[in-house]
C-alpha cells in the first residue's frame, strides 16, 4: 500500500504545480500576440488617415484604404488632372504615414 500513497503524493504535486506555469506563461506576451497588436493598431491609423474627406476626389479613380494605393498611382499623371494634384499630394503624405506606422510590424 505505501507505493500507491507515494504515487497519489507525486501525482497531486504534479498536478498542482501545472495551473501555475500555465499561468505564468499566459501573462507573458508571445510574438504572434504583440505581431497581431501591432498589425491592428496600423491598420486604425491608416484607416484614420484614408478617411479623410479631403481625398474623396481620388477615390472613384485610386483605390485608396486597404488596398494600399503605390506612389505610382498617386503621381500618375494620365489618371490625375492637374487640379487633383494637390489632393494626391495629400494622399502621398497619407500613404507615408501609413507605411510609418507599419514600421514597429
Amino acid at each position: 500500500m505505501p507505493p500507491v500513497i507515494l504515487i497519489l503524493l507525486v501525482a497531486a504535486f504534479v498536478l498542482a504545480g501545472a495551473p501555475n506555469v500555465h499561468a505564468q506563461q499566459s501573462s507573458t506576451p508571445t510574438f504572434t500576440n504583440v505581431y497581431d497588436s501591432a498589425v491592428a493598431k496600423a491598420r486604425e491609423t491608416c484607416a484614420t488617415l484614408w478617411s479623410d474627406h479631403a481625398l474623396d476626389a481620388l477615390r472613384d479613380k485610386i483605390p485608396l484604404g486597404e488596398e494600399k494605393p503605390t506612389f505610382a498611382m498617386l503621381k500618375n499623371n494620365e489618371k490625375l488632372k492637374v487640379k487633383e494634384r494637390p489632393v494626391a499630394d495629400l494622399a502621398v503624405k497619407a500613404l507615408e504615414k501609413c507605411r510609418a506606422a507599419y514600421a514597429d510590424v
